[in-house]
C-alpha cells in the first residue's frame, strides 16, 4: 500500500515538473518573441533631424545627402505636396578619397568641411506628379542630357553647401537609407526647418 502511494506521490510531482517546465518556456519563447518584435520595430526607422546648420540624426548618412527646392502646385489630402516643380538642387555627396576612407559621418554640415564630402549643385525645370509612393515627370523645360534624380553631375565640387534655404519654401529630402520611404521639410516665414518623414517598413536587420 505505502509503495503505490509512494509511487502516486512521485508521479504527480513529476507531472507538475514538466507542467512547470513547459511553462516556463512558454514565458521564455514569448519574452524572446517580444523582445525580437521590439528589436525590429526599433530598427525599422530612423530619425532625421535637420536644422539651419546641420541634417543629423539616426539615419544612414555615408551616402550623403540630397535636396531638392520645389514650387509646390497641388497639395494632398494632409498637406504634403502631391505635384511640383523641381528648381534648383544640391547634393553633398562621397566624392571619395585619396587614401582609406577615414570619415564616417553623422552629421552633415552645411556651412564647415565634412572631411572628404562635397557639395555639387544645378537648377533645373521639371514638372513632377506624385502616384503612390512613386512621382512621375510631368513635363521639363530644362533638364540636362546626363540628368540622374539622385546625382548631380556637371557642377564643381564645394567644401561647404553653395545654396542657402528660402523661406516659405518646401524641399525634398533624399537619404540613402532603406528604412525612409519619403522625407519633406518645409522652411516657415522664421526660417525655422519643420521636417516630415515617412518610413518604408523596412528593417536592416
Amino acid at each position: 500500500m505505502k509503495k503505490c502511494v509512494a509511487k502516486i506521490v512521485l508521479t504527480r510531482k513529476i507531472k507538475i515538473l514538466t507542467f512547470l517546465l513547459a511553462l516556463s518556456g512558454t514565458f521564455l519563447f514569448s519574452g524572446c518573441s517580444i523582445i525580437g518584435a521590439f528589436m525590429i520595430l526599433k530598427n525599422a526607422t530612423c530619425e532625421v533631424k535637420i536644422n539651419e546648420k546641420c541634417v543629423k540624426g539616426s539615419c544612414e548618412l555615408i551616402n550623403g545627402v540630397f535636396f531638392e527646392r520645389l514650387t509646390v502646385l497641388n497639395s494632398d489630402a494632409s498637406g504634403m505636396p502631391s505635384e511640383f516643380i523641381v528648381t534648383e538642387r544640391f547634393t553633398c555627396y562621397n566624392a571619395g578619397s585619396d587614401g582609406v576612407q577615414e570619415y564616417w559621418p553623422s552629421e552633415i554640415y552645411f556651412h564647415k568641411p565634412n572631411g572628404h564630402y562635397k557639395w555639387r549643385a544645378d537648377t533645373v525645370d521639371i514638372h513632377f506628379k506624385m502616384n503612390g509612393r512613386s512621382r512621375e515627370i510631368v513635363s521639363f523645360n530644362k533638364k540636362p542630357e546626363d540628368y540622374n534624380e539622385r546625382f548631380i553631375s556637371g557642377s564643381k565640387n564645394f567644401d561647404t553647401c553653395p545654396i542657402a534655404f528660402q523661406k516659405n519654401t518646401w524641399y525634398n529630402v533624399r537619404i540613402s537609407d532603406q528604412r525612409l520611404s519619403r522625407v519633406l521639410i518645409y522652411v516657415n516665414e522664421k526660417m525655422k526647418i519643420r521636417v516630415y518623414k515617412y518610413d518604408s517598413g523596412i528593417s536592416p536587420i
